[in-house]
């Protein structure tokens, strides 16, 4: 999305954790690692947001992830 310059980006997580992490890192130490490439992209783009949502609404993201998680890719 940066790359392509777009402004205003909702992504979906299925996850609350990783909101609230996304919201509050420092009470996530656990997750950190996997946060800082995330906060360092949003860091100066005010207009990009995550957002719940459930996992039997969006199946095709939910496929990918298995394949990749069960594939070892």
């Amino acid at each position: 999305m940066d790359k392509l310059h777009v402004d205003r980006v909702t992504f979906g997580a299925s996850s609350h954790d990783i909101i609230k992490a996304m919201n509050k890192p420092g009470e996530w130490p656990a997750l950190r690692g996997h946060l800082d490439a995330l906060l360092d992209l949003t860091l100066d783009k005010p207009h990009w947001y995550m957002a719940m949502e459930l996992r039997q609404c969006n199946t095709g993201a939910n496929e990918i992830a298995k394949s990749v998680i069960t594939g070892l890719r």
